[in-house]
C-alpha cells in the first residue's frame, strides 16, 4: 500500500530498522526476511555521498544502523563502505549551534551522531569515534550554555527560526526530535559511561516534566516546540517518542 519503491518518506525514521525491531521484540523469521531485504534495498540505493537517492543529499535520510545490523546477522562486509559513507554524510553537519546558524535541528544532530558512533562501532576507527566524541560534548554544553544569554532550560535551545524557518526568533526546543536525541547520546554512552551525558539525559527528562509537556484534556501531552519562552500546539502524535526519552 506504500510506495517505498519511488517515493522517499517512507524510509524517514529507519525504516529498516523499525523491521528488525519487529523480529527482535517477536522472534518471528518472516519480520527478519522483510528486514534484511529493506536493509538490502536502503544500502543499494546510497550514494556516494552517504544519502538515500531517493531523498539525494538529506541527512535525515542518512542511516547506518540497519546495514551495521545487517552485516552482523548476515556476515555481509558489503554494507562497511555504505557506514562509511553515512559517516561522510554525518561530517558535513555543523553540531555546534550560534547565532549566526541558519537551519538547526535535534533530529540533524541525532543523525550526524549515530552515522559517526554506528560507524564506529562497525570499523572501529578511531576518527569516527573522535567525531561522535565531539558532537556528544558539544551536545551537553549547548544545553548547559545555551547561545545569546538564555538562561539553561536542559535542552539545546536554538531559535524557532532555525528549526521551522518562519522568521520568529524566540528560543525553542523539539521535545519529540529531543527524545530521537536523547536515544542517539545513551547509546553513546553504553560506551563512554560518561556521566556528562547521563546529566545530559536527566536535563532533557525535566526540561519535558516541567517545560515540555501540559494536560491535553485526557492526560500529558508534549509541545510540539517549547520553552520557556514560547510553546507551539500539544504534539499528541509524538507523545510515545517523548514517553520513551523521560523513561
Amino acid at each position: 500500500r506504500i510506495d517505498w519503491v519511488s517515493a522517499g518518506e517512507p524510509w524517514l525514521f529507519q525504516r529498516a530498522l523499525t523491521l528488525f525491531g519487529m523480529y527482535i521484540r517477536s522472534g518471528d523469521v518472516a519480520w527478519l526476511r522483510h528486514a534484511h531485504r529493506a536493509a538490502q534495498f536502503y544500502g543499494a540505493h546510497l550514494g556516494a555521498d552517504g544519502t538515500f537517492d531517493l531523498a539525494a543529499g538529506d541527512l535525515k535520510y542518512a542511516y547506518g544502523s540497519a546495514l551495521f545490523l545487517d552485516l552482523m546477522l548476515t556476515g555481509d562486509t558489503r554494507h562497511l563502505p555504505r557506514i562509511a559513507a553515512v559517516a561522510r554524510a554525518g561530517a558535513g553537519w555543523g553540531e555546534t549551534y550560534t547565532a549566526r546558524t541558519g537551519f538547526w535541528t535535534e533530529r540533524h544532530q541525532t543523525y550526524a551522531l549515530l552515522a559517526a558512533l554506528v560507524a564506529w562501532e562497525a570499523t572501529g576507527e578511531a576518527g569516527h569515534a573522535t567525531r561522535a566524541r565531539t558532537i556528544v560534548a558539544e551536545t551537553a554544553r549547548q544545553a548547559r550554555e545555551p547561545v545569546s544569554g538564555w538562561a539553561p532550560e536542559g535542552c539545546v535551545l536554538h531559535t524557532q527560526d532555525a528549526h521551522e524557518g518562519d522568521g520568529v526568533t524566540d528560543p525553542i526546543c523539539s521535545p519529540w526530535m529531543s527524545a530521537l536525541l536523547a536515544e542517539a547520546m545513551f547509546r553513546a554512552y553504553v560506551h563512554s559511561q560518561d556521566r556528562e551525558t547521563l546529566e545530559f539525559l536527566a536535563g532533557l527528562a525535566d526540561f519535558v516534566r516541567t517545560t515540555g509537556s501540559a494536560s491535553d484534556g485526557g492526560g500529558l501531552s508534549p509541545y510540539y516546540l517549547v520553552s520557556s519562552h514560547r510553546r507551539d500546539e500539544p504534539d499528541i502524535e509524538h507523545a510515545c517518542d517523548v514517553d520513551g526519552l523521560v523513561a
